[in-house]
């Protein structure tokens, strides 16, 4: 395939994992290529538009990378307003907060207790700041939709008067659908190194359409032994 049939977004990608492969940071890759001066590369980083650098970035440093750290990063083409970059960044991290009523749900059940995990439901609140494609906002029932490729996701929890602790321990599929693939959408969610309360994962590179499923998480609260869990759901559904 010749350079002329290869669009900016592949070029980009090439170009930073180039850089990345030497151990460069994000904003210092950007800068790089955009001070170079080689025709070739030139070309490609005045032509590209912001969707081609927020996607190639974002590609590149999947694993790792932060909406702050997209965020600098396009800032670092010199080209972009702060608004745009923020819409555009927004679209690649899918955020997801879990608020538990600790107080309601231990005033029921013992901390320390079965291992049986216990459902929650009416305990639980969450929010997505992709509201434009997620329903049930506030309420146990969360339905996060038309996911994008590439795109990340962190799932937090937090306890509603904000001194008891959660512990997330398993993300599976839900016992309303046991043989859900969530594999077919999403890379495996893991916990986030060095929080007990995050998981993350990222929508794989071509997710299987029309795909919805309820997913569930089993956690503790205060480090106790009984597990809890609830189920929202996520999916790939486009809008009719």
């Amino acid at each position: 395939m010749s350079d002329q049939d290869t669009s900016n977004y592949d070029n980009l990608v090439s170009f930073l994992q180039a850089k990345q492969a030497l151990g460069t940071s994000i904003n210092d890759s950007v800068t790089f290529l955009v001070d170079n001066t080689d025709p070739t590369v030139k070309n490609v980083v005045d032509s590209a538009t912001i969707n081609d650098w927020a996607k190639a970035i974002h590609t590149v440093w999947i694993k790792t990378i932060t909406l702050s750290q997209l965020v600098e990063g396009l800032g670092k083409v010199n080209r972009f307003s702060s608004e745009d970059i923020n819409t555009t960044a927004n679209i690649y991290f899918l955020e997801i907060q879990i608020e538990v009523d600790t107080a309601s749900i231990l005033s029921q059940h013992n901390k320390d207790g079965s291992s049986n995990p216990i459902f929650v439901d009416s305990y639980i609140k969450m929010t997505s700041n992709h509201v434009s494609t997620t329903s049930g906002q506030g309420t146990n029932e969360l339905d996060t939709e038309e996911l994008v490729p590439n795109e990340s996701i962190e799932w937090t929890a937090v306890s509603k008067n904000g001194s008891d602790t959660i512990q997330l321990k398993r993300f599976h599929a839900s016992p309303i659908n046991p043989n859900a693939d969530f594999k077919a959408i999403i890379s495996d969610p893991v916990p986030e190194s060095g929080s007990s309360n995050k998981y993350s994962s990222y929508v794989i590179q071509h997710p299987q359409p029309d795909f919805r499923k309820a997913y569930s998480f089993d956690f503790t609260i205060n480090n106790g032994t009984q597990l809890f869990t609830f189920d929202p759901w996520l999916g790939d559904l486009s809008k009719p």
